[in-house]
């Protein structure tokens, strides 16, 4: 005691929670060391007689911990008698519609429980049939005033606590027995009908408590409960998701502990099913990401998002593999193209997080020795580095450093060559986060080159799911600054690895042209994506040439862009000469019904060599 003051006394804050169980551990051992029934019967009624010396608000602290102190005396006397009449003085004092008196309550339950199981269980659940069961079913329910209703809710929120603390302080051995039969099978019917936050609160977090004590790592000390399957699992998390939808938008204590309880549920076995885990996703991650933004809420909004990106790690220790990172990735990828900056900012932050988690537990083997998905995730995150938000770019571009060393990873580096290999894509948050977009620009532009030096060729070519493919998606993203930067990626993917897109030039032109019709006329991103045109054509020129053959005229605007940016680039003369060589060489008429006509190719070619030619002047 005396070390941990002097470890703490110089500190901002005192831990108070720490120091409590400090002082129950002294008095715990003290019990032990005096080992006399008749005392530690006496050191319960001392306690419980200056419980009403701790009235009032200010004086609740106190009572809370006089109440836990209870509990450890109870869990030392052998004294049946007395353990039943103690357990039923506290039942009667408790004043239920405060929460630390509930929470103080509930331990001092579960502390009883570790040495009094089944006469605690037994006792809490008369208390719960006298007090909670038989008001509620009555049906002079109808004729109760709602301050007789909340003084029942109220109850319930002590019950329900007193149960999760049996849970986590009973014997393992014991537990797993009456988890579901009876503590399960009691809390249940208390989630109806519930209309008070915190009460919920105190549910929740009833079955958190739960959940942790029949966490593997807990049981696995009882040989034979080491593979213990909590059937009640579903049933719990549904109802959690029931109390999510009824929360508003707005953060809150209620969504924290939701988030925190789920977590706890998603870590036993066996692992949950993927669409029953994307269900999961879906609820929480729009509670959290779609909240609108209040100075007033901050701190709470906080606690979500932290609480949120808590069960997401433990989803990801469950698949701690690349499918199931993309997973939950899939689940955020929305929000990056949200027009409300909020949004945008608070799922990159936790995509950030959940990279640097899966780096940190990735372990190679057979079935995980390469990241899947890496054109899908590079090609979403690598346009939020131009971001119209200066904290998103930034939030993007440590993405994208993580997802590299990731890669690096994979390949064998260690961990410290793995960060040494993206120091030099820090050097760009300069350049990133400038107000001149301009220079924001030039940071995309050797970004590009940076990225296509340390990924696969492999995943620069163009095919569904990789970066090229889905960097195409991101020029029509509602943020311009993200479709300009997209563009300047796919610039410099074309001008230096053209040549590998030799048998993908329609594939790439029916990609394009679909996208120019939705793009303003005079807009940089239009001119952007035309001028990937052009670096195609630069390597395939006579194939991008037979792909805008095939649209017959009258030309939309978007072919007619396509002839027109051609005639304006160095490439015009070289378009020309081709198209008059392939006039030259096809047949100008055609037979029909004994009639001639312009075939259908020359009928194109004209008017296409004449955009060309014209497009200059």
């Amino acid at each position: 005691m005396i070390q941990f003051i002097d470890e703490n006394e110089e500190g901002e804050t005192w831990p108070q929670k720490a120091w409590e169980e400090v002082l129950l551990k002294f008095l715990s051992k003290s019990l032990d060391a005096i080992d006399d029934e008749h005392w530690t019967s006496l050191a319960g009624q001392s306690m419980t007689s200056q419980w009403p010396l701790y009235d009032g608000e200010e004086r609740l602290p106190y009572k809370n911990f006089s109440y836990k102190c209870l509990g450890i005396i109870l869990r030392k006397s052998t004294n049946k008698e007395f353990v039943e009449s103690y357990l039923a003085t506290l039942f009667t004092t408790v004043q239920h519609c405060n929460q630390l008196e509930r929470e103080g309550a509930g331990v001092c339950v579960g502390y009883c429980a570790s040495s009094h199981l089944d006469l605690t269980l037994q006792k809490l659940l008369d208390f719960t049939k006298l007090n909670i069961n038989k008001k509620d079913s009555s049906y002079l329910n109808l004729f109760k005033s709602d301050r007789s209703l909340t003084e029942v809710a109220n109850m319930k929120g002590t019950v329900s606590l007193c149960f999760g603390y049996i849970a986590l302080f009973a014997p393992t051995d014991l537990i797993t027995s009456r988890i579901e039969t009876i503590i399960v099978k009691t809390l249940t019917p208390l989630f109806k009908g519930l209309k008070i936050p915190a009460i919920k609160v105190d549910l929740v977090s009833a079955v958190d408590l739960i959940a942790q004590s029949v966490a593997p790592d807990r049981l696995a000390s009882s040989e034979s409960r080491s593979k213990y399957v909590f059937s009640a699992r579903e049933d719990l998390l549904w109802k959690l998701m029931a109390y999510l939808r009824e929360a508003g938008n707005k953060p809150s204590k209620l969504k924290s502990a939701i988030f925190e309880a789920a977590a706890s549920l998603i870590k036993l076995e066996p692992p949950m099913r993927d669409e029953d885990i994307a269900s999961l996703l879906t609820q929480c991650i729009t509670h959290v990401i779609a909240s609108p933004p209040d100075d007033a809420t901050e701190l709470l909004q906080a606690n979500c998002s932290e609480k949120l990106v808590e069960l997401m790690k433990e989803i990801l220790k469950k698949r701690k593999n690349s499918h199931g990172l993309f997973a939950i990735f899939k689940q955020l990828e929305s929000f990056l193209i949200s027009e409300k900056q909020h949004e945008r900012q608070r799922s990159i932050e936790i995509i950030g997080f959940i990279f640097i988690t899966y780096y940190n537990v990735l372990i190679i083997s057979e079935s995980n020795s390469s990241l899947h998905h890496l054109g899908s995730l590079l090609g979403r995150l690598i346009p939020c580095c131009s971001d119209p938000d200066p904290d998103v770019r930034l939030e993007a571009l440590l993405c994208v450093r993580i997802i590299i060393m990731i890669i690096n990873k994979y390949n064998g580096m260690n961990d410290k060559s793995c960060r040494s290999s993206v120091e030099e894509i820090e050097t760009l948050e300069t350049k990133l986060t400038n107000s001149d977009t301009q220079i924001m620009y030039e940071g995309m532009s050797e970004l590009a080159k940076m990225v296509c030096l340390k990924v696969s060729s492999d995943s620069t070519h163009f095919y569904p799911g990789s970066l090229t493919y889905v960097l195409f998606d991101a020029i029509t993203w509602p943020q311009h600054t993200s479709a300009n930067g997209a563009c300047l990626v796919l610039h410099h993917i074309f001008e230096t690895r053209g040549p590998v897109f030799v048998e993908k030039v329609d594939m790439i032109m029916s990609q394009l042209l679909p996208k120019l019709s939705t793009l303003s006329e005079d807009g940089h991103t239009r001119s952007g994506a035309l001028q990937i045109l052009i670096h195609l054509s630069r390597h395939h020129l006579h194939q991008v040439i037979h792909s805008l053959l095939c649209h017959s005229p009258p030309f939309s605007n978007d072919v007619i862009s396509c002839w027109t940016q051609l005639g304006r680039d160095q490439l015009r003369d070289s378009s020309i000469e081709y198209l008059l060589d392939q006039l030259e060489r096809s047949l100008p008429y055609e037979e029909v019904g004994g009639k001639k006509r312009k075939t259908k190719q020359n009928l194109i070619k004209n008017p296409a060599t004449h955009s060309l030619a014209v497009s200059s002047t």
